[in-house]
């Protein structure tokens, strides 16, 4: 970085700049899905930073959390840091054996200058997990380093000092101490050559084969193994295995850490997002209820009464015989009376109703003193 108008320039000192990026990294960057920060903060020099990338949506990546490791030397920023993966990953620019990001096939560290940083590097290196090439590469499962060593290699090395240390007298419970010593070793192994050796025709069948050797009671060929190099290697390296093992465990825990913290400031941050969603949504089903009971109070129509009760008060008979009263008298053939029947529609048809009205009204009057007649007889 350099500061200054018209020709003179001056450029900022390491530690400066390192000091800058340290806050900007303090700070956060964009989403979260991407921080570093110093692995030892007494360092004077600044020279070992850690980073983090989640992995981008839509590829194999997504989902996990990668932790790098990045050296500044003396010489930065006018020469690239080193980068290495300590989580196991599987790109083009990462060297599967070392981790190690490899600059010739990584453009940013091939073309570097002095104005990049680390984050432009991190940045970058998730963009190259979502690029075509890489972003449907088969992944190594997660934790398989840690799960051997912590699940088979540290049980079976505290095994192997139990019997050592302790003596054990019983011939059986020693013998089967020592066959789940070399049981988890091979299970160690097992995992690493599978990948190199596992084409060889009939793998599975030797496979088995050997674990019958190990345990059949006429060989016990655990016994033999055992004594023979097992023992005498793991009894000359027993300190270094030691301590390997202790730097090996804090490394887990810290990382265990390290995975919670992260884990802790992603649902910090998506907790607010995931209320204001659900709030959103509740909002949303709610309109369209109280619209369609609006709607449907709208369509009620008043022409539609209901149907009427029957009358069970005297003042409702009163009234029915009212009703019924009023109702137009019905002739004969079903019409209405003169008195309630419509009007006609032209001129031309008035005689006509005129005569049949009264011939109705004739035989309506006939037909009543007949009734009449008979009610008297």
């Amino acid at each position: 970085m350099t500061l200054g108008s018209g020709g003179s320039s001056v450029v900022v000192p390491r530690n400066f700049r390192l000091l800058e990026e340290l806050e900007r990294g303090e700070k956060g960057i964009g989403d979260g899905t991407v921080s570093y920060g110093m692995d030892d903060g007494d360092d004077l020099y600044m020279r070992s930073w850690t980073g983090t990338i989640i992995g981008p949506h839509n590829s194999v990546h997504e989902g996990r959390i990668y932790q790098l490791k990045l050296f500044c030397d003396k010489d930065y920023p006018d020469k690239p840091p080193s980068v290495r993966f300590h989580s196991r990953i599987n790109m083009t620019c990462v060297n599967h054996e070392t981790g190690v990001v490899e600059s010739k096939k990584f453009p940013l560290l091939a073309n570097w200058q002095r104005e990049y940083t680390m984050e432009n590097i991190l940045t970058q290196l998730k963009k190259e997990m979502a690029a075509p090439h890489n972003r449907k590469l088969v992944q190594p499962p997660e934790g398989t380093y840690f799960y051997l060593v912590l699940a088979y290699a540290y049980p079976a090395f505290e095994c192997f000092k139990a019997v050592e240390n302790n003596g054990v007298e019983v011939p059986e419970l020693k013998f089967w101490c020592q066959y789940w010593v070399i049981v988890a070793l091979l299970t160690v192994l097992e995992r690493i050559g599978d990948i190199f050796i596992s084409w060889l025709p009939m793998y599975g069948e030797m496979k088995l084969a050997l674990f019958i050797y190990l345990w059949y009671p006429k060989m016990k060929g655990a016994g033999y193994v055992y004594e023979t190099y097992l023992r005498p290697y793991v009894s000359k390296h027993e300190m270094d295995i030691d301590w390997g093992l202790l730097e090996l465990r804090e490394r887990a825990w810290n990382l265990a850490i390290f995975h919670l913290q992260i884990g802790s400031q992603l649902v910090s941050a998506k907790i607010p997002q995931f209320i204001q969603f659900a709030t959103s949504q509740s909002a949303r089903i709610k309109q369209p209820i109280s619209q369609n009971g609006e709607n449907q109070h709208s369509y009620e129509t008043p022409h539609s009464p209901p149907r009427p009760s029957s009358p069970s008060t005297p003042s409702q008979l009163v009234k029915r015989n009212k009703t019924e009263r009023e109702q137009p008298p019905i002739t004969l053939f079903g019409t209405p009376t003169s008195q309630h029947a419509q009007a006609p529609k032209s001129g031309s048809t008035t005689n006509g109703l005129e005569e049949k009205l009264g011939v109705e009204h004739h035989l309506r009057s006939a037909w009543l003193k007949l009734r009449r007649f008979n009610i008297s007889n």
